[in-house]
């Protein structure tokens, strides 16, 4: 969100090969069927930038399962293609329930299509984890 505001404020010079988009309830179908369309025709990197802004966008009765149709949908063609999507959020592990979303506590998906990756703190050195 933050590199999209500085593009679209002109502090950030936006790269011609980079295309943003910033969906909202009305438009969001219309800008996955884009996305998925761009990268199946073409090798590209794809950053959902927050998973939880998703959750926020949609109001569907069931949206925790769009959310998840939604990733799995964009991995797998992303996988076809060779393209790669990232997807941020803000999470934390509980030792029970696994991987969830902060604060919503939303559980995030767990598949073999989905590598996760972990970057913690300790005093002033990154730890990167895979899972």
């Amino acid at each position: 969100m933050l590199y999209t505001g500085y593009c679209k404020a002109g502090i950030i010079e936006k790269k011609e090969n980079v295309s943003l988009f910033s969906p909202i309830k009305d438009d969001w179908k219309q800008i996955l069927k884009k996305v998925l369309l761009m990268i199946s025709n073409k090798k590209s990197v794809v950053i959902i930038d927050s998973v939880n802004g998703l959750y926020n966008l949609l109001d569907e009765r069931d949206v925790g399962r769009l959310v998840n149709t939604c990733i799995m949908l964009l991995a797998f063609v992303a996988r076809e293609s060779n393209s790669t999507v990232l997807f941020a959020s803000v999470g934390r592990k509980k030792k029970q329930e696994g991987w969830v979303l902060s604060p919503t506590g939303r559980h995030i998906l767990d598949s073999n299509l989905i590598t996760k990756l972990s970057v913690e703190q300790h005093n002033s050195k990154l730890q990167f984890n895979v899972f």
